[in-house]
């Protein structure tokens, strides 16, 4: 006989069993909300009939208005309901709105992964990281979408990306490590994105493509996310990525039993929740319908179905599923086993206990004058010369021009700071 399980998991797995197969389904389901700056009726009555086992918040102006849409969501009577606490994140780099012609965002601009990259100071990214789930809490969310472990691409013709922390795999994991702990000792869980790595070679419509050799992987893109699992991380995402050196069949990693079974439980051991997806994102829709690409990741050994919307697209998923199940396509243990890691996972960080969103504290982030001083530091250590063309150190005014300056914080003050140097 196995060990005792404790109080509160019984009772957790005593409220699972008091659900019809649709609504035990809907637990494996992780959704993008449509409405803002609040759950529009859409969303109202996809969370009535199918409440999921979490939700992606869409982007908002305000820290407020997040909190705001937090504390609306939670009043309607879901976790009321089945005593079954949600999931509810977002990343705090894609939350604020970025449209210009729209009323400027009052978030705070955080230092993007390539600016923690480049200041490359353990210590400041544990402060950053430690703000991130200061603001986090704040508005009221419980996880965040990431750090992406994917290394830099690897094609030539591809552009990079600031949500990258770099081509170096030890360096990707140090740092990706830092920002999961310091999150996870913060009160955030985290999930880190992109597995098995390759995410960034991604050209138009089309899937990504890892191409690195099978027996190279080890020590490149599979190196972050084996450390992130020696680390004790409790959940990993997946991705639409075709890893033809895994040996996949065509089949994207999402759907691949190769990638989710064979190697992340078997070979590196990972013993916590898988998250697959998005199902209806474009690369999926070129080959599959989102329904049988849902049937098929479940199958493969996914337990959460990440969706980039919410409505009749998953209903009709939650639907596919269970008539899979009547038909042996997939077996019930398939499906319980994921639930069992599911409601282990939410067990285990205490969700059920945390506190409603105060307004206060999210409207206190709006109103900071300055950056913070976290951010300051790890933006000023971030600065890089890309270019020392033609000796353009030391700065002189008769030959230090012309130079180009970008970022994300603080460019108009290097700016002025380098004019008195520069013609």
């Amino acid at each position: 006989e196995g060990p005792e399980q404790p109080a509160a998991t019984a009772s957790l797995a005593e409220k699972l069993r008091a659900l019809d197969v649709r609504e035990r389904l809907a637990q494996l389901m992780l959704v993008t909300l449509e409405g803002s700056p609040a759950p529009n009726a859409s969303d109202r009555d996809f969370l009535i009939k199918y409440m999921p086992g979490g939700v992606i918040i869409p982007r908002v102006l305000k820290p407020v208005t997040a909190a705001d849409y937090i504390a609306k969501l939670r009043s309607i009577p879901l976790e009321a309901a089945t005593g079954i606490p949600l999931l509810i994140g977002t990343n705090i780099y894609s939350l604020p709105r970025p449209v210009a012609d729209e009323i400027p965002t009052t978030f705070v601009p955080m230092p993007t992964l390539m600016a923690v990259a480049a200041a490359n100071d353990p210590d400041v990214t544990q402060r950053v990281s430690v703000l991130v789930a200061d603001q986090l809490k704040a508005m009221g969310f419980n996880f965040h979408l990431g750090p992406a472990l994917t290394l830099s691409p690897t094609l030539p013709e591809i552009k990079g990306s600031l949500d990258c922390l770099g081509s170096n795999p030890k360096f990707v994991a140090e740092s990706g490590c830092t920002i999961l702990k310091t999150l996870d000792d913060n009160g955030i869980l985290a999930l880190p994105m992109g597995f098995p790595g390759g995410g960034a070679n991604k050209k138009g419509q089309g899937p990504p493509v890892l191409l690195t050799p099978a027996a190279l992987l080890d020590e490149e893109d599979l190196l972050p996310y084996k450390r992130a699992i020696d680390q004790g991380v409790s959940i990993i995402h997946v991705g639409n990525i075709l890893a033809p050196t895994l040996g996949t069949d065509d089949l994207p990693a999402s759907m691949s039993s190769v990638v989710m079974r064979d190697l992340l439980r078997e070979r590196l051991g990972f013993k916590g929740v898988i998250v697959a997806g998005p199902m209806d994102a474009e690369e999926i829709a070129l080959k599959y319908d989102p329904t049988v690409a849902a049937e098929k990741a479940l199958a493969a050994g996914a337990d959460m179905l990440m969706w980039n919307q919410a409505g009749r697209r998953v209903m009709r998923a939650v639907d596919q599923i269970a008539a899979a199940i009547a038909e042996h396509r997939v077996t019930q243990e398939t499906v319980d086993a994921a639930l069992e890691r599911v409601m282990r996972l939410k067990e285990e960080k205490n969700l059920a206990g945390r506190p409603m969103p105060v307004i206060k504290d999210a409207e206190a982030l709006s109103k900071r004058r300055e950056y913070p001083k976290e951010v300051y530091e790890l933006e000023r250590r971030s600065i890089t010369l890309v270019q020392n063309r033609n000796g353009i150190l030391p700065l002189n005014k008769a030959k230090s021009m012309p130079v180009g300056v970008t970022g994300v914080a603080g460019v108009d003050a290097l700016k002025g700071a380098l004019e008195k140097y520069l013609k």
